[in-house]
């Protein structure tokens, strides 16, 4: 009999985990895409990571904690396309394939797909920041930032914080 009851409860456990939406309760689970014209910049976005720590006041966001789980860097083995803009915050056509590749990705280290992408894209003197949620049903955020101000830490702090902060983490259902 619990023989019985735990391959019952292991299957159930197991077709759970096949109908998640996306994402990690722990916090966002992000994908940094980067345009031809961002790519440069993708130092700057790298260090925001590096010395960013989750619970830590430095990744406060204006009275809201950023939650920053994992993230990663888009390349081909995402099978997303790697070279999005800044247009993907207008185009409602393009945010729709993006969601959907977002929330259907699978491997080993991402079970369950990711919550959001962060598309850098840089013109006319600005880097320009989208976040992107999985649910497309979600607001995209933009921020701006003038390419002579990448040298303030709490410039790019703010910056990314506008443009990840409300995106949600997305759970299982």
């Amino acid at each position: 009999m619990k023989l019985e009851f735990l391959a019952l409860a292991s299957l159930v456990g197991l077709l759970a985990s096949q109908i998640s939406i996306a994402g990690s309760t722990d916090g966002l689970n992000l994908l940094i895409i980067t345009s031809k014209s961002g790519h440069p910049y993708i130092g700057v976005i790298n260090s925001y990571f590096e010395s960013y720590s989750p619970g830590n006041t430095g990744a406060d966001c204006r009275n809201t904690l950023l939650n920053v789980a994992d993230v990663e860097y888009a390349s081909t083995a995402h099978k997303i396309q790697p070279n999005l803009n800044f247009e993907v915050a207008k185009n409602k056509k393009q945010r729709a394939q993006l969601s959907g590749s977002l929330r259907s990705f699978r491997d080993k280290f991402h079970p369950t797909g990711f919550d959001a992408a962060l598309i850098i894209d840089a013109r006319a003197g600005y880097l320009h920041l989208v976040g992107v949620s999985a649910d497309q049903s979600k607001k995209v955020y933009t921020s701006s930032l003038p390419l002579t101000s990448l040298g303030s830490a709490d410039r790019v702090k703010q910056a990314m914080c506008e443009s990840l902060v409300r995106l949600p983490v997305l759970t299982e259902p």
